[in-house]
């Protein structure tokens, strides 16, 4: 159709023109008339290019261009790694391979509109060859344990993704530590079924008797690691006999010896120091015939704690009949196999008042500070007349705090007196001292007796120094453990755990948890900052049990009556109608949160 004019191509038939490929060969149709010229559109894994530029999207053709195509190959890959363990004991092969692909333009019939394609006519994976695998182990320095067949597996692998242990070493032995067998508390354990009431046969030992042995510690064999480096075995620890009073060591130190008769005991955390401590054994009840008693060690009971007596130990309590209308006090712990009824109970010396004391002053200490920030502030105010008090004094400033928002100071001073009356000698008498500083300048009108701010700071230091020293005096733990518990009063510097039926009408305060998983809460109080476990609490004829959860102390407790008392801090919760698994703790913002369920299975939370 060259030289064709426009005339000419009017007076023609109209016909579209056309292309088609064949053997990769385009080959193209112009159109006649006013016929529509054809076109070529790319696909993917080809490339077109007309009259020397690739083309991207649909472009007319007619039969003087030059029209080139390609297909998009891709090659085949394959990536190699050989990972080593930390401990260099075991090596593995990590093959990663893609395969490489031929594409063939396909071919089309003459058209109008050519859409270029390519099929893949042939997938080419990549060799993984013997000599790869050799090469890379020996870059990677492993030369030592190389399993063969893994190898082998590899190069016949047909996949894309493949991890093999390909190399192991050999480990070294295990080193043995030495080990110490504590002789007597297999007898300890034996004693958990003795007959209550007199029968029991309380732990001691006498002079002589072998309280441990140890056994001494093992190297292990060295071994090697894929690199064919020596891998030396842990030195194994050599843990001694740690003993204080009461005990030798012979052989070495490989066997411990009670050097006098009494109540072995194995204590601390990450050191375990063995003792034998001083026993004195009442073979029978006390009462009349025995009096009170005191020792400076532990005091075992046969029989029963009586009407009227008590029991002071500088060590521990255990007493394997009952204790009724008697008082114990231990600096250790407390075992009582039977009951307790109108008893009072502290173990862990003097811990639990401290802890008390603690409490109390540091809410006094964070007010007392508090009252002072308002001081300086109200001070500040250009509107305040300060004429008064200089005449006068700052005593009148701080009266007026305490009337108006400090309400609370003269009462947690008063508490805290009240809590250093209920014991008589306090081995330190800067309580007593500090207890007289508080009730003379901050209750009744003592504030009025301040000369200036400086006595007020001077106190608040002083509350200070006091709580820092009792945080020292704290640091003791000692247990309870009872079989029931009623109308008794029971502290611990450590855990409560009543074994039995319950607790009726009694107060217990643990410094740690309080355990009455088996048994039922009827009346009374618990206090405990870790956690409080109950099977049944409250009572469904309207015993009022108030709960006091300190610090971040969690409460579990089955079946829960109404009219139960949860408190934390200012916040309180009444619980007034049945419900289980009662589930309360404390919320990040230092609030009571609490889930339960209503035995009409109506969950609250």
């Amino acid at each position: 159709m060259v030289g064709v004019g426009v005339e000419q191509l009017v007076d023609l038939p109209d016909q579209d023109g056309w292309v088609s490929i064949k053997n990769g060969q385009v080959a193209v149709g112009n159109p006649r008339g006013l016929g529509k010229f054809p076109t070529l559109s790319p696909d993917k894994n080809v490339r077109v290019y007309l009259n020397g530029k690739e083309i991207h999207r649909t472009a007319f053709v007619h039969e003087g261009d030059i029209i080139e195509l390609q297909s998009l190959n891709t090659e085949p890959f394959l990536a190699l790694e050989v990972k080593l363990s930390s401990d260099k004991l075991k090596a593995f092969l990590h093959v990663h391979k893609k395969p490489g692909k031929r594409y063939v333009v396909e071919d089309f019939p003459p058209t109008g509109e050519g859409l270029v394609k390519a099929c893949s006519a042939q997938v080419i994976w990549p060799q993984l060859t013997l000599r790869l695998v050799q090469d890379l182990l020996q870059q990677s320095q492993v030369a030592y344990g190389i399993n063969e067949e893994a190898i082998r597996k590899a190069v016949e692998f047909e996949g894309e993704n493949l991890s093999v242990e390909i190399a192991a070493g050999q480990a070294p032995t295990s080193s043995k530590d030495s080990r110490i067998v504590y002789t007597f508390q297999n007898s300890d354990q034996s004693q958990v079924n003795t007959p209550p009431h007199g029968q029991g046969s309380p732990l001691s030992v006498t002079l002589g008797t072998v309280l441990a042995v140890k056994s001494p510690p093992e190297a292990g064999k060295p071994g090697i690691d894929v690199t064919g480096a020596i891998v030396l075995p842990r030195l194994p620890r050599d843990e001694p006999i740690l003993i204080k009073r009461g005990v030798s060591l012979i052989q070495n130190g490989a066997v411990a010896v009670a050097a006098v008769s009494g109540k072995p005991v194995l204590e601390g955390a990450a050191l375990k120091y063995l003792s034998v401590q001083p026993v004195h054994i009442i073979n029978g009840d006390v009462d009349i015939k025995t009096g009170n008693i005191k020792f400076k060690g532990n005091i075992v009971v046969t029989g029963s704690v009586l009407d009227g007596y008590s029991v002071e130990a500088g060590g521990s309590i255990e007493v394997w009949g009952d204790v009724l209308h008697a008082a114990l006090y231990a600096t250790n712990e407390i075992v009582i196999h039977n009951k307790a009824i109108t008893a009072r109970i502290q173990a862990g010396g003097l811990s639990s008042q401290y802890r008390r004391l603690y409490g109390v002053l540091k809410h006094l200490a964070d007010r007392l500070q508090q009252l002072l920030d308002s001081m300086e502030v109200l001070k500040r105010q250009p509107s305040f007349n300060t004429a008064d008090l200089k005449l006068n004094g700052e005593g009148r400033l701080v009266q007026l705090l305490i009337d108006f928002k400090y309400k609370d100071v003269p009462r947690l001073v008063n508490d805290f007196l009240s809590m250093l009356a209920e014991t008589k000698n306090w081995p330190q008498p800067e309580l007593v001292e500090l207890g007289r500083d508080l009730n003379e300048k901050l209750c009744n009108l003592g504030p009025l007796r301040i000369k200036n701010q400086a006595e007020m700071e001077l106190l608040s230091q002083e509350v200070q120094q006091t709580l820092e020293t009792l945080m020292w005096l704290i640091s003791n733990t000692a247990d309870v453990q009872v079989g029931y518990v009623q109308n008794s009063v029971v502290r611990a510097s450590g855990d409560i755990n009543v074994k039995g039926q319950g607790s009726i009408v009694s107060e217990l305060e643990a410094a740690g948890q309080i355990l009455i998983s088996g048994g039922k809460v009827r009346g009374g109080r618990l206090t405990a900052r870790e956690k409080i476990k109950i099977q049944e609490l409250g009572s469904p004829n309207d015993s009022q049990v108030i709960i006091r959860m300190l610090d971040n102390c969690c409460l579990e407790a089955d079946i829960v009556h109404p009219i139960v008392i949860l408190e934390h801090g200012a916040d309180h919760l009444l619980i007034a109608e049945d419900c289980r698994r009662l589930r309360a703790s404390v919320g990040k913002d230092g609030g009571l949160r609490m889930e339960k369920e209503y035995f009409s299975a109506r969950k609250e939370s």
